[in-house]
């Protein structure tokens, strides 16, 4: 079973990470990174963003474009390579860390001996909830992905989707890797789907 921070200490973690006061030297130290919203609400169109220009991007031909960094379609995350595009494109997670704004900032480079996952078919399990859930027959299918971002979260019991707030890293298509940071999966409103996330660029020591 996957190790996770239960809800209420990760949005502790967060907050304490995030919440800024005029007279707190450290905090001044340590701003937060930028926050991009990503709206990948819906359970059939993956919504395709740039690392480069900061925003979502129209993709035609997305499995052979050179113009999209990651993807998302609600808790799913796939990066441009492997089974999913044609680029040099692989995630890296590092589950002994997780992110806060102190570590996100403080980061400067990956550790070693990480593998960067390619893109690759998550079997479906309706037991570990792996995999695509279907809205319409209520399973877990199989489904293309990455399966080191797919360690961002898990789904409990009652299909509610925690974080694990592990430390993320993404090769971009083209080389080079940034620290990645998906913060949320819920907005204000509670509504689902609706991601909140923050990357920069890093070093690769040789």
């Amino acid at each position: 079973m996957r190790n996770s921070i239960p809800g209420i200490i990760y949005l502790m973690i967060v907050l304490i990470g995030f919440q800024g006061c005029d007279d707190d030297e450290e905090n001044q130290n340590f701003p937060p990174p930028t926050i991009y919203s990503i709206d990948a609400s819906s359970y059939d169109n993956w919504v395709y963003f740039s690392f480069e220009l900061g925003m979502a991007v129209d993709v035609f031909e997305p499995g052979s474009s050179m113009d999209w960094d990651v993807a998302f379609k609600r808790n799913h995350i796939k990066t441009n390579g492997g089974l999913s595009g044609v680029g040099d494109g692989c995630g890296i997670v590092d589950s002994t860390q997780i992110w806060t704004s102190e570590s996100f900032s403080l980061t400067s480079q990956i550790p070693d001996n990480m593998v960067c996952e390619e893109d690759d078919t998550i079997e479906g399990n309706i037991f570990t909830y792996q995999g695509c859930y279907n809205p319409e027959t209520h399973l877990f299918e199989s489904c293309i992905k990455n399966p080191a971002l797919d360690f961002w979260g898990w789904f409990d019991d009652s299909y509610y989707f925690n974080l694990n707030g592990y430390q993320f890293f993404v090769r971009r298509p083209n080389g080079g890797y940034v620290k990645f940071w998906p913060i949320s999966y819920r907005n204000n409103n509670g509504e689902t789907g609706k991601i909140s996330m923050a990357y920069q660029e890093i070093v690769v020591s040789e």
